[in-house]
């Protein structure tokens, strides 16, 4: 339950004194940067001030004040949820069915930000104090802000300061800060303060001198701590005597009673404070408006809401009362919150009125709430204050601990509590919920009890999450078949559905819109995952990076995806120290099924990255003797791929390997599970043929042709073929085949690593660092041009982001840089261009010089040219629009510019003609690509563009007579064919065999 006066502002005091120097201030902060801070001590007119300045400030407005209760990052959405409702629809519709599938708070918020209206709104956050200390909290709030859209203002109001990562926007000026300084009142505005409370016979100099113009203290005049000095604002204890001295001793003792009592309460009024147990509540609420108190009143003058720091005083002379009273006072409270409604906060107030078993009570209608938002902290903690023992007595509890379990990662004790609660149904029970069906069956699938999860799904409530759990359930079972998966259904289990894409290998799937807002939520690290395998390298790990802040995901989805990236990269380090570190935390999740992916991708990476062969047999060995490799299909038909490639690396025993792979493959295509397929049928092809059955090899090599060609990229089978090349070479002498596919194939697998995207240094385009070495000579800092003093600095970056590890030699960088000279002048030169190259890199790179080595530290280079060829690379690997869609993208933003204009080393001009070579491949691709889609005019484009570069690439010219000859152009044909003959001639050449058939068919 929400509390809506949260979710407004504050009433303004009693006797309030306009302020148009800070008015003006804070609004014309507002209007030039998107989030003012306003942190300075209690007391200081902060929320008065936010209050005016968001009246007059003409934009649409959103108000959250935050109390200890919003420490929780799930209370804390929804909280945010609320107050954007007014100007986000389905708001809160949206962070509570994202939160229930477990979505990381980060996630969710981010969510909330992508919703927010291109529009000037403005959200107010007061009291973000009460974040200080609570991360989960703070990581909410950094990334609703970072996400939100240009327009939106943030003004956040707080005692303290509170660390929040709020991006670039601390350095591109979005914050302003506003402090005890600004706020503090001058001698004219304290004069009209002193006023206002009857207190002009002081004076006004003498009170901010003697106050700090701390706003509190000039109003209350006659606080005068010797030792108070400016800044201070009263959070030391002469406050709370000031407050004992001339506040609470001017009451009479029933008000002083009700004061006190009513402390629990955010806001007072009577009938709140005679369910507390004061007497006369509307008589004494009536008589304290006539005192001078530091409160707010509210509903016509019948709500008292004390200020905050004045109600931290009356919460201390609470707590200074004997037990069994402050006891006493929790229980009237927690009854009159329950009497409310708001059965959250009276669980609350009844644990600390030591009331466990009424808590539990109270919380069965809302723990599942507080699971669904993800607040595991605050749900674990009610759930072990009941006890263990009253926990069992209820199904709704049960539920609740099952939900934890599964939240937290413990699916053996998920198990465990839902063996318990099942055992406690009768028969003639109704059918369990399905959402909560689903749960149970994801444990017991996790800890490979196939049978006890379909038994659980088959006594559910029927619909179509039902039906999807199920379908995800038998995608690891012998017999599932794609064509079984259940069609999305629009609601939150459609988050399972996204990996089981994943299991059968639907990568585009994952890439193209997911089919709900539950999916989306979810998504993300399958995105990374589905991107990796497509070799959309620098994508992915844009993509990881940017959502490694959030922790999205399962411990061992987030672990897997680190260690294949990492490993893509060529830093095999980093990804055995991944697997080191979270092997032990998969361990305890008590998941079985986890256990044994671990050791496929154990097996997987010490065959292709470190071919480490007793490392791998070592892990397949533990499948083998593990029944559960029985059980499931997808573990099953993984240890049969990676022992297979295993056996034909060693060359043990080939007959073994064949038999391996025959039927990892039968099973991975009798499923329709292509995730693997590449890879396992380009295996199974070189053993059919070191077995003698070359007829077989042929038919295995063109079932990971169409495998990789339904997956949507070459990537995963260009990985296989580095493996055993000949693959490739023996397919394209065999006789019929997809020739043209199998030479772009060949042609990439002869460009070495740089096909796959290994081994060469990887960033996010356009974050970091940024050579700008085509076209122009510049460096680029987070999109900002800076230019050393000396090109060659420039041109000595340029060719270390061309490095694996980011290092040369000081011999090679003057052979590099000078052309071999190794003269007095080139070695000064050099040194030149480094202390000019220091100048401009940006914290954290460094540029060290060391025993005769130079090398880049601190964070990836990345150029034009890099990106260039990394984006050629990535579209290789692709087919159809995709690959079409990334090769135009390359081509339109650096396809016509010069490496490094103006310089003239043979370093320089080998690369030039290195960049060349690769556009003039890429532009012959992309026109043959084009064709194949009937975009017969841009197919003629980049034919023609291939020719101005190379007139003797004679495939050019064919395509540019098919181009012609599909647009009805004959004569162009014609025209095309000639051109061809002549360039040749040139040569003293004839056009080949298949061009002359190519005209001949053409003139039909």
């Amino acid at each position: 339950m929400i509390i809506r006066t949260k979710l407004k502002p504050p009433g303004g005091p009693t006797r309030f004194v306009p302020r148009p120097r800070v008015d003006e201030l804070l609004r014309g902060l507002i209007d030039r940067h998107q989030i003012v801070w306003i942190a300075a001590t209690a007391g200081s007119g902060k929320t008065t001030a936010v209050v005016e300045a968001a009246r007059g400030a003409g934009r649409p407005l959103a108000w959250l004040t935050l109390d200890q209760t919003e420490r929780a990052p799930g209370r804390l959405l929804a909280y945010l949820a609320a107050a954007l409702a007014p100007h986000v629809p389905d708001a809160e519709e949206l962070v509570q069915s994202t939160l229930q599938l477990g979505t990381p708070h980060q996630e969710v918020a981010g969510l909330l930000a992508d919703a927010l209206p291109e529009e000037p709104l403005l959200v107010v956050v007061d009291q973000v104090e009460h974040l200080a200390d609570a991360a989960g909290g703070r990581r909410v709030l950094s990334a609703l802000i970072r996400y939100a859209p240009s327009a939106a203002r943030f003004v956040l109001v707080s005692r303290a300061e509170v660390e929040l990562d709020l991006g670039s926007a601390s350095w591109t000026g979005g914050v302003a800060a506003v402090g005890e300084r600004d706020l503090a009142f001058d001698a004219d505005e304290a004069a009209e303060a002193l006023r206002a409370v009857g207190g002009a016979a002081i004076d006004p100099e003498t009170a901010v001198r003697v106050t700090g113009g701390w706003v509190t203290g000039v109003l209350f005049e006659s606080w005068r701590a010797a030792d108070h000095v400016y800044g201070s604002g009263g959070e030391a204890d002469p406050l709370h005597g000031y407050l004992a001295q001339h506040i609470m001793s001017t009451l009479a003792p029933a008000e002083h009673e009700l004061l006190v009592r009513a402390a629990v309460l955010r806001a007072v009024d009577a009938d709140a404070a005679e369910a507390l147990g004061v007497a006369h509540a509307g008589a004494l609420l009536a008589s304290l408006r006539g005192k001078h108190l530091p409160v707010i009143w509210e509903g016509g003058g019948a709500v008292l809401q004390p200020h905050p720091r004045f109600r931290e005083y009356l919460l201390t002379l609470l707590g200074r009362r004997s037990r069994e009273e402050q006891l006493a006072i929790h229980r009237a409270h927690a009854e009159l919150l329950l009497a409310r409604g708001e059965r959250e906060e009276a669980t609350e107030a009844l644990l600390r009125a030591h009331m466990p078993d009424r808590a539990a009570s109270a919380a069965e209608d809302v723990i599942h709430a507080v699971v669904e938002r993800h607040d595991l902290e605050q749900a674990t903690r009610w759930l072990d204050a009941f006890g263990g023992d009253r926990v069992r007595r209820s199904e709704r509890l049960m539920a609740a601990e099952l939900l934890v379990a599964v939240g937290t990662e413990r699916y053996g004790d998920g198990a465990a509590i839902a063996d318990r609660l099942r055992a406690r149904r009768r028969s003639g029970d109704p059918p369990l919920e399905a959402r909560l069906a689903c749960f149970i069956a994801w444990c017991y699938m996790m800890v490979v009890r196939f049978d006890d999860g379909l038994a659980v799904l088959d006594d559910a409530v029927p619909g179509p999450e039902v039906d999807i759990a199920r379908s995800v359930l038998l995608t690891e079972l012998p017999g599932g078949h794609y064509a079984q998966l259940a069609p999305p259904s629009g609601g939150p289990v459609d988050a399972l559905l996204q990996r089981s894409y994943w299991a059968y290998g639907r990568l585009t799937r994952l890439l193209a819109e997911p089919p709900s807002p539950w999916a989306a939520a979810v998504n993300k690290p399958w995105r990374v995952a589905a991107l990796r395998a497509l070799g959309r390298l620098p994508e992915a790990l844009a993509l990881y990076e940017e959502s490694m802040a959030s922790g999205w995901g399962s411990t061992w989805l987030t672990a897997s995806v680190h260690m294949e990236v990492m490993a893509e990269l060529g830093r095999a380090d980093e990804a055995w120290q991944v697997y080191a570190e979270r092997r032990p935390s998969l361990e305890a999740t008590g998941s079985h099924r986890l256990v044994l992916f671990a050791d496929t991708l154990e097996a997987k990476l010490a065959l292709r990255v470190d071919r480490d062969l007793e490392r791998a047999r070592a892990a397949l060995d533990r499948m083998a003797a593990d029944p559960a490799t029985q059980q499931i299909v997808i573990v099953r038909e993984q240890m049969l791929l990676w022992q297979g490639l295993r056996l034909l690396l060693s060359g043990e025993d080939d007959a073994a390997a064949l038999a391996s792979l025959t039927t990892a493959v039968a099973l991975m295509a009798g499923a329709d599970r292509i995730l693997e397929l590449p890879s396992a049928a380009v295996y199974l092809s070189e053993a059919q043929w070191r077995t003698g059955d070359p007829e077989a090899a042929d038919r295995a090599a063109d079932l990971a042709l169409d495998a990789a060609r339904r997956q949507g990229s070459h990537h995963s089978m260009l990985k296989a073929l580095a493996d055993f090349p000949a693959v490739a070479s023996r397919r394209l002498d065999s006789g019929p085949s997809d020739d043209a596919a199998w030479r772009d194939l060949g042609r990439a697998l002869l460009q070495g690593p740089a096909a796959s995207g290994a081994g060469r240094p990887s960033a996010p385009r356009r974050r970091g660092v940024v050579i700008g070495d085509l076209g122009r000579r510049v460096l680029l800092v987070d999109g900002r041009e800076t230019r050393p003093r000396i090109a060659k600095s420039i041109d000595l970056l340029a060719f270390l982001a061309t490095r694996s590890d980011q290092s040369a030699g000081r011999a090679q960088l003057l052979d590099v840089l000078f052309d071999g000279r190794a003269d007095d002048s080139s070695r000064a030169y050099l040194r030149q261009a480094l202390s000019r190259a220091r100048e401009v890199l940006p914290p954290p790179y460094a540029l060290s010089s060391e025993n005769g080595t130079v090398a880049v530290t601190g964070g990836a280079l990345v150029s034009d040219s890099t990106e260039l060829l990394t984006a050629l690379d990535t579209a290789a690997s692709l087919e159809g629009p995709a690959a079409l869609a990334g090769l135009r993208v390359a081509l339109a933003d650096h396809g016509e510019r010069e490496l490094l204009p103006g310089g003239e080393t043979e370093w320089i001009a080998e690369r030039r003609r290195r960049l060349a070579a690769a556009v003039v491949d890429a532009r012959l691709r992309a026109g043959t690509i084009a064709h194949d889609l009937g975009e017969y005019a841009d197919a003629e484009s980049y034919a023609k563009a291939v020719l101005r570069d190379d007139p003797y690439r004679e495939q050019a010219w064919r395509l540019l007579m098919r181009a012609r000859s599909a647009m009805g152009d004959d004569d162009g044909m014609l025209r095309a064919y000639q051109g061809c003959r002549e360039a040749l001639g040139a040569l003293d050449a004839e056009p080949a065999r298949s061009t002359q058939q190519l005209l001949e068919q053409l003139r039909r």
